[in-house]
């Protein structure tokens, strides 16, 4: 295979764009308007139809995970009151679709976490956890405190990310 000619070779008396070097590179009013917020500067670049589209496909991954989380939270139930297969899929289905404006809240606070992390309410949150006079009842007080806040934590966390509760902490 031959390299073919420069394209550049066919272009002839084309004039050069004279005005586009001659001002310096400056941010647009728009921006310098929300410099001071990390997050509304990050908000600016991403469409709402974006989030739109996030949020449609959130719900939509949500519900196709029905079927799976059926059967796990099925084979996870004890005692004698046990819900049923169909029981269990129509609560799920029953959940509220998410909003795109919970979605933009979550992106928002992982920013904020981001750019600034030993100020964050999960770091305030946990010192309060650590000192709470109510770690005896964490099942049974067979964990310590600090564990049973890790777990429900990210438990909470990826729970929440495909819409069931952490179970062991009351948290829906």
């Amino acid at each position: 295979m031959d390299w073919t000619p420069v394209s550049s070779a066919f272009e002839i008396n084309t004039a050069a764009y004279s005005v586009l070097g001659s001002e310096e590179a400056q941010p647009e009013q728009e921006l310098r308007a929300m410099c001071d917020s990390p997050v509304e500067t990050f908000f600016n670049f991403m469409p709402k139809s974006l989030w739109a589209l996030v949020n449609k496909e959130t719900n939509r991954y949500g519900l196709q995970q029905v079927t799976r989380r059926t059967a796990s939270i099925q084979s996870n139930q004890a005692g004698s009151r046990c819900e049923t297969l169909p029981q269990i899929r129509r609560r799920l289905k029953a959940k509220p679709a998410y909003q795109t404006h919970e979605i933009l809240h979550v992106a928002g606070q992982l920013v904020a976490r981001m750019l600034c992390p030993q100020n964050s309410v999960s770091a305030r949150t946990g010192r309060w956890w650590r000192t709470a006079r109510s770690l005896r009842g964490t099942l049974g007080g067979s964990w310590p405190g600090t564990a049973a806040w890790a777990y429900c934590a990210t438990r909470t966390m990826r729970d929440r990310a495909i819409g069931i509760g952490c179970g062991s902490c009351g948290h829906s």
